[in-house]
């Protein structure tokens, strides 16, 4: 997670970790921690230093070529001697490092494995280190994250720095959900012209930035992997061309006719297309979730495949039919398919569906993982607890684990946020089930929200994958994760920002205007800046821009004409701050806190920021407000999370001494939809040094996750006591 650092009216903001401040040059920079490591804690000083890489190197040169750009040091005064080559005695992704002074020897396994070696390499070079032995490899093959690209727009920019942020916790697979019903962003002959009604008015990704994008992320490590969604969110498919893809009679318009030949065919030609556009891919996946078809025994299509496949079939059977042909075609491109867990179990579908398809569990509902696993199909854990990242729209509502939840978790165990009673969690696969590995996915989200809520979350997922049991220190992660998310800004991000104006909070608040000013940490550059989030061009160039409003600025530097590093979001929002009895104060949650959504939020004086929130899972669970000293008080206001106007339920209570708790407010059966101001509570004066407040449920999706925009407490003048 990135924080700002800032100074009140006038604040330079340069992005910082959550624990950058304990950080210091003696703490094992290296992430994830290595399965073996030794490191002298020696130390060089003084001189700097490029890499030599040998000649046996080549077939490594663009991880090589990867390296030098990441670490670019033209004024070396000497240089190490790196051999890198392949032992066909070490496993895919295993390597062996061995520094010593100006000598670095690496044995890897694989190319892939190359990169893993060089990034860890890299990381050590940051550390100062002069003097490390290292034997690693993943406990966990299959670490991806998905990137929905779909809903939102992502642009190249973004999908790069996810790539870096993948690199830096070995993860090895990226998913691109390149199609859904709001946006197609998957270039296609087959289909030309399908972006037209794309919502967010961007055309489709070129093969081009799709193929630039794929060899970014290859020599760094990463695997791009395609997502095309059929037949359910498919909407724009319809809409594209109703009298192909419609199914008749049916009320369902997201769903395309997957009991049609001539649909079927389209699905196989634009698979085949998918394969072309994404060589370095082992897999395609081909969605098969959430597909909506009432009626479909109605459309002429469907009844002649139920009546080939039999008697007992119907739209479920014709589902699965269709399914089995589109990975059975996968197959023929000599990929391995991989679906969405969304068809049910039966005799059918273990018979009809290829064995080698990799099923992703992510609900449970369409088939239970316990019994995915005992079917024996090749599973990937997506489990919601802790793996979904949804950034809910229209508004700004996220549903979550917090972070060292994430950190924590067991790979082995599927979990779901929307369970009732403590059975219903989740679910443990068994040993030796053909548990692949695991897969976060990032849902409906803003771009700059996923450069705020994503880096540490990538971080976590892969240091926990990499070395399952060698990875549990949390603060220790956090130093190490913090570290290198801010090298990678560094290398990307060419400028800070001054920004005057700002909210004590910080400078993605005001309460009137901001100035907000691009300084150059590169030499010469000039800025473009743009409010409408599309990437600026040398047209929008500005030294400086004011914001009396909420906005999401996007920043590029330029160098004669030229786009220069990455682009930066940056999204700040007018708020009222208020003053009141716990502004400020300090505040302790029973659950885990994500850095992102912490407990200190509640008492930062804004309530007005839908996104500025407690975020507290599991529920039910509680916080506790220290006032510092015994004061008197009559009134509390809780602004519960207000963005989907849904109640949140709740009590308060207060004390002296933390040991004589007092009932005050009982809003356990509120069901008021909750507003910006929220809602007031006035009550007898009481002496309370500590406000503590339970929050027992929600009508925010999920019911097990809480949001606190803030609490007040007032001593009102003219009530008697």
């Amino acid at each position: 997670m990135e924080f700002a650092s800032w100074i009140k009216k006038g604040v330079s903001v340069g992005v910082v970790t959550t624990c950058a401040c304990i950080f210091t040059a003696q703490v094992n920079r290296v992430i994830p921690v290595p399965q073996s490591m030794v490191d002298s804690e020696s130390r060089y000083a003084g001189k700097p230093f490029g890499y030599e890489f040998t000649k046996g190197s080549k077939t490594f040169q663009n991880a090589i070529r990867a390296f030098q750009t990441d670490r670019p040091n033209p004024h070396a005064e000497f240089l190490k001697k790196v051999s890198i080559s392949i032992d066909k005695k070490l496993a895919e992704e295993e390597y062996r490092l061995t520094l010593e002074g100006k000598s670095v020897e690496i044995k890897v396994g694989s190319k892939n494995a190359g990169a893993w070696a060089l990034t860890t390499l890299l990381q050590l070079d940051d550390a100062k280190s002069t003097s490390a032995r290292i034997i690693d490899k993943p406990t966990v093959g299959f670490r991806c994250v998905l990137i929905d690209v779909a809903r939102r727009f992502h642009s190249m920019s973004t999908l790069r720095q996810i790539v870096r942020w993948c690199q830096a916790g070995k993860v090895r697979y990226l998913q691109l959900h390149l199609t859904d019903d709001q946006n197609w962003m998957l270039p296609t002959k087959v289909l030309k012209g399908i972006d037209r009604n794309n919502v967010h008015k961007q055309p489709t990704y070129t093969n081009q930035e799709l193929k630039q994008l794929q060899a970014f992320a290859s020599s760094r490590g990463v695997t791009i992997i395609p997502e095309v969604d059929m037949p359910g969110h498919s909407s724009l498919l319809v809409k594209f061309d109703p009298a192909t893809y419609e199914i008749k009679g049916s009320a369902s318009k997201g769903c395309i006719n997957f009991g049609s030949s001539k649909v079927r065919a389209k699905m196989r030609e634009l698979l085949r297309e998918v394969a072309v556009l994404f060589p370095g891919s082992p897999y395609i996946h081909l969605g098969g979730d959430e597909a909506w078809y009432p009626d479909a025994e109605k459309d002429p299509e469907f009844m002649k495949v139920i009546g080939k496949l039999g008697q007992k079939a119907g739209p479920q059977e014709v589902f699965v039919d269709f399914l089995a042909e589109m990975s059975e075609s996968i197959l023929k491109s000599k990929r391995t398919p991989i679906v969405w867990e969304g068809f049910g179990r039966s005799e059918f579908a273990k018979k009809r569906i290829p064995k080698k398809t990799v099923v992703v569990a992510w609900e449970g509902d369409y088939y239970p993982p316990n019994l995915l696993a005992e079917d024996g199909y090749k599973i990937v854990n997506a489990g919601w607890d802790p793996l979904y990242v949804v950034n809910h729209y229209p508004y700004e509502s996220f549903t979550l684990a917090p972070l060292p939840r994430l950190y924590q978790f067991n790979p082995q165990r599927f979990g779901i946020f929307n369970w009732h009673n403590e059975p219903s969690r989740g679910v443990d696969f068994p040993v030796g089930t053909n548990l692949l590995g695991s897969m976060m996915c990032w849902w409906e989200g803003h771009e700059w929200n996923a450069r705020t809520t994503l880096p540490a979350r990538i971080l976590a997922l892969g240091a926990r994958l990499w070395n399952t049991e060698g990875e549990k220190d949390y603060t220790s992660f956090l130093a190490r994760s913090g570290h290198q998310l801010n090298l990678i800004r560094q290398r990307t991000i060419p400028f800070h920002l001054m920004v005057v104006g700002t909210a004590v909070s910080g400078p993605q608040h005001f309460s009137d205007k901001e100035i907000i000013r691009p300084i150059s940490v590169h030499g010469d550059l000039k800025f473009g800046i743009r409010t409408d989030k599309k990437v600026p061009k040398v047209s929008d160039v500005m030294d400086s821009i004011v914001v009396t409003d909420d906005t999401v600025l996007t920043i590029q530097a330029f160098r004669n004409g030229e786009a220069f590093g990455e682009t930066d979001f940056f999204e700040t929002k007018k708020v009222e701050e208020v003053d009141n009895l716990a502004y400020g104060k300090r505040v302790e949650s029973s659950t885990q806190a994500d850095p992102q959504f912490a407990p200190r939020l509640v008492t930062d004086g804004i309530a007005t920021d839908e996104a500025n929130y407690w975020l507290s899972y599991p529920l039910p669970s509680h916080l506790t407000i220290d006032l510092g000293w015994v004061q008197e008080l009559n009134r509390i206001d809780v602004v519960a999370f207000w963005g989907s106007r849904a109640a949140t339920q709740y009590l308060v209570e207060v004390s002296e001494t933390k040991s004589d708790w007092r009932s005050i407010v009982d809003a356990s059966k509120l069901d008021a939809p909750a507003t910006k101001s929220g809602t007031i509570h006035r009550f007898g004066v009481q002496k309370a040094r500590y406000i503590r407040l339970h929050v027992v449920g929600s009508k925010t999706f999920p019911p097990t996750i809480g949001r606190i925009c803030e609490i007040r407490a007032f001593l009102e003048k003219g009530v008697i006591k």
